[in-house]
This record gives structure tokens, C-alpha cells and sequence, in this order.
């Protein structure tokens, strides 16, 4: 007899983001993965993550009640944000979810809350890196605005919001693209304005996102990609921008290709590459599913982040990599669920 599911997704409502609505097409692969693992259609539940952090108490019995009458054996967790005090999704109130789940004793997909407390903040993860001599870019904050060098160019981002739509843009022919900055006096105006923000040296032109699945100590590196920007229009930065992201008819988007095909000349780089990406595992305690991000220059590999929650919808990273591991998408669905969390 197989389990019976409850898939949480992010309160979403219209007029929400693009990659906030993609959560829905994510609920919809996990629902069929679990239907081709011979789930029963009415043991897999979708419902909304609603809760009002302000009223943690009652938000909690909420979902406590929700749990209690649905009786599943587990959460598939897909909340990526909650809604802040203006009502607006963000993803530095996401881990709510881990929280509540773990208060409620209820086993949960995903990575963990001691996970999440090392890489709620881009800045924490940072320094929990430079301590433990995992490369990453150089950056600024505020109160550590220096000089920059000749050559140097940074991009502004929050250390709390994922992806691209973190990331300071600016319009060119009639799409957003990466603005980059080399002058410290507009970094400091940028700053001052939006203080969760920081800069972080612009390194590089390869780009790699490497996706882990399993249990904190026994990990899987699933096969790496490449993010090649092809035929790049000149004076734009090689990154990947919200148009590349969430704009399949745009030419960044067109351009912006995915491969899994390698010279033997970068076979120390991708073993460099895959020994970072398992010591990131140890030290920031990841399990269930995640990515690392990765800038290359000069085929020194530099770690721009951890996603600890990366999009598993049809057409993600996570999933090509999969495939190109030669597993289906509902055998890699049954690691995901056997490495859950199980609170005690």
C-alpha cells in the first residue's frame, strides 16, 4: 500500500511573480511522479502554505488542523515564500514552513532547518564558506564598501531572495539584463536604498549549476551542466538575468543553452567542480535536494549560491540532470521522499 502525500505549495495569488507561479507546475510534476510510483489520485493532496507570520500561534494550529484532517504520511514541501507585513512573497520568510513542520512532528521533503540557518543569508553563507576555505566571489556591504580596482565590476543582489529576481536589472532592448557596477559611489547610493542588498565581485564566463540529492552523508553529485551563453550580444553580461529565467520567447532565454558535454581538457575542472560541490554538502548539512551555482574564471571555480529549494518543474536543471543520469523522474522522486526529514 503506498503512502499517502500532502504537497504544500506557496500561497500564491494572481499577480505574484513568474517564478513564484511556476510552483504550481512544479505541485503538477510531483503529482504525476507520484501516480507513476502507483500512488492513488486521492491519497496525493495539493493545498496553499497560508500563514500570517504575525499571528504565528493560530497560523500554526491552522496547518496543524489541515495535517491532522488530511493524515498523510508526509508533507511534499514546495513553499518557497511567505508573505511579508506588505503582503508581498519573499523568500527570507520561506523556512517558516521547515519550522512549522518540525513543531507539528510531521516527516517533510527537502533540507532541514539547520540547512536553511546556513544559507537563509547569502552573506552567512558566504562567511561560512570563506571559513572553511570554499571559494567564492569577493563582496561589499554597506559598512564594507571599499575602493573598487581597476577592471573589477560587481552586481547587486539581496542576500535573502533566490535567483534572478534578486538581482539589480536594467533595460536594454526591451529586456532586463544584468547591470553591472564599477563605481563604489553608486554601489553605496544602490545600498543605502535596498540594505538587505550586497555586491559580489562579477567573475568569469562559464557558468555551472550542480544539483545534489540524498541524505546528509550519503550524497549523489548528478551529472554537471554548463550554462553556455551563445552567440552573446556584446555588452551585455554572460548571466543569467529574469528575462533568461522567465522569458522563453526572449533571445537571452533562446541563447541561454544547458550542456552536459564536456572536453577531456576540463576533466580536472569538472572533478574540481564536483569535490567543492561535496564539501558544501558537509558543511552546510544539505540533504533531500539542492544546487550549487558556480562562476569559472580562469578554470578556478568560485560558489555564487546555494538553493536549497531549486525548481524541479519539467523543463529545470535539476530534472535534466536527472535524465542525464539515467534515472526516470519518478525513481529520483522516490530518493527525494525516502530522504525526508523526520522530526522526533
Amino acid at each position: 500500500m503506498k503512502e499517502r502525500a500532502l504537497i504544500y505549495t506557496t500561497d500564491v495569488k494572481p499577480g505574484d511573480s513568474a517564478g513564484n507561479q511556476d510552483v504550481f507546475v512544479e505541485a503538477e510534476h510531483v503529482r504525476e511522479g507520484l501516480l507513476d510510483l502507483g500512488y492513488d489520485s486521492r491519497d496525493i493532496v495539493q493545498l496553499p502554505f497560508a500563514f500570517d507570520v504575525e499571528r504565528y500561534e493560530t497560523s500554526r494550529e491552522q496547518i496543524r488542523r489541515q495535517i491532522s484532517e488530511q493524515k498523510p504520511d508526509y508533507v511534499f514541501n514546495l513553499v518557497e515564500a511567505l508573505r511579508g507585513k506588505d503582503g508581498t512573497l519573499t523568500d527570507r520568510l520561506w523556512a517558516v514552513s521547515l519550522k512549522v513542520f518540525w513543531e507539528i512532528g510531521v516527516p517533510y521533503t527537502g533540507n532541514s532547518l539547520s540547512a536553511f540557518e546556513k544559507t537563509k543569508s547569502k552573506i552567512i553563507a558566504k562567511e561560512i564558506m570563506i571559513a572553511n576555505g570554499i571559494p567564492t566571489p569577493d563582496y561589499m556591504t554597506l559598512q564594507t564598501l571599499r575602493r573598487v580596482k581597476l577592471g573589477e565590476k560587481f552586481i547587486l543582489k539581496s542576500a535573502y531572495e533566490n535567483g534572478s529576481e534578486g538581482i539589480i536589472e536594467e533595460e536594454a532592448d526591451g529586456e532586463s539584463v544584468i547591470k553591472l557596477f564599477d563605481n563604489v559611489d553608486e554601489i553605496r547610493n544602490v545600498l543605502e536604498l535596498n540594505q538587505e542588498y550586497f555586491a559580489e565581485k562579477f567573475m568569469g564566463d562559464r557558468e555551472f549549476n550542480i544539483s545534489i540529492m540524498g541524505s546528509r552523508g550519503n550524497y549523489s553529485v548528478l551529472p554537471i551542466p554548463e550554462i553556455k551563453f551563445v552567440n552573446w550580444r556584446a555588452g551585455v553580461p554572460m548571466g543569467v538575468s529574469s528575462s533568461a529565467k522567465w522569458k522563453d520567447d526572449s533571445w537571452q532565454s533562446k541563447q541561454t543553452q544547458r550542456s552536459f558535454d564536456f572536453p577531456d581538457s576540463d576533466k580536472p575542472l569538472l572533478a574540481e567542480l564536483e569535490r567543492i560541490t561535496r564539501q558544501c554538502c558537509d558543511v552546510f548539512e544539505l540533504g533531500g535536494y539542492a544546487r550549487v551555482d558556480f562562476r569559472v574564471e580562469e578554470r578556478k571555480p568560485h560558489i555564487l549560491e546555494i538553493n536549497l529549494n531549486p525548481g524541479i518543474d519539467p523543463t529545470s536543471g535539476f530534472v535534466a540532470a536527472v535524465k542525464q543520469a539515467g534515472m526516470s523522474w519518478p525513481q529520483a522522486l522516490e530518493k527525494i521522499i525516502e530522504a525526508k526529514n523526520l522530526p522526533r
